[in-house]
């Protein structure tokens, strides 16, 4: 709701005004952002990315390491798979290399991201995982991108 439809209800509540004049009021305010709101909405619903970005950088050479771009679709289709499977891997696995792997996976939440997608409450591009890793004796930057 606008501040002035809020200020005119106030007024009428305060009995400041009576009911017509609210109602003239009401009237001359222009609706243009409600209409902006829905054309928002549909501008970016149903856009949905074509791509995913995987980059690894060594900062210290500045050379990249790992530049994977993949299907979304298929990345759509992994992630539910994928879910399923790091609840496994967490249990079964004991390799240390791939336990640190699923310790970052696990805090992404793959329904609210699809869902956030197909709402249009993503834009693209969208960079779910910007970080850089200094363990292990390793400066790396890792980039994760939905294009």
């Amino acid at each position: 709701m606008s501040e002035e439809k809020r200020m005119i209800l106030e007024m009428l509540n305060n009995g400041d005004i009576n009911v017509d004049e609210a109602e003239k009021l009401l009237s001359a305010i222009p609706d243009d952002s409600q209409n902006n709101e829905i054309t928002v909405a549909n501008k970016t619903a149903g856009i949905q990315p074509k791509k995913i970005k995987v980059r690894v950088t060594d900062n210290n050479t500045g050379k990249t390491k790992v530049d994977i771009r993949v299907p979304f679709s298929l990345i759509k289709v992994g992630l539910k798979i994928g879910t399923a499977g790091m609840a496994l891997g967490a249990k079964y696995n004991t390799d240390e290399d791939s336990q640190q792997i699923l310790d970052l996976l696990k805090d992404i939440d793959v329904d609210e991201v699809l869902s956030s997608i197909d709402d249009g409450d993503i834009t693209l591009p969208y960079t779910m995982v910007d970080m850089d890793n200094m363990e292990d004796g390793k400066n790396e930057h890792i980039e994760i991108v939905l294009e």
